[in-house]
């Protein structure tokens, strides 16, 4: 007696993905300084920087799912600490 083979497909789901820029902030080049423009110039509000004294504060902080990838914050940073990276992310 033969046994009957079954073919059994899988329901793969294809995950693809894109890459999209986002800013990232190099915390040896920014200078920390409390009012930081970056911080300013970011129009969703990504960018978000802890104080530490009167004149002084922790580097900022950019909330990568916030950012937008718009590039503003680029050419208002005094240090050019602000550099865009490619991040892939599921579409």
């Amino acid at each position: 007696m033969k046994k009957s083979k079954k073919r059994v497909e899988s329901n793969k789901v294809k995950t693809t993905t894109k890459s999209v820029k986002k800013a990232i902030i190099d915390s040896n080049i920014c200078d920390r300084f409390i009012f930081c423009p970056v911080k300013r110039a970011c129009p969703v509000k990504a960018i978000t920087q802890q104080k530490v004294s009167f004149f002084k504060a922790n580097v900022p902080v950019i909330d990568a799912d916030a950012c937008i990838g718009c590039g503003k914050c680029i050419p208002v940073c005094p240090h050019g600490a602000v550099k865009m990276k490619s991040v892939k992310i599921k579409a």
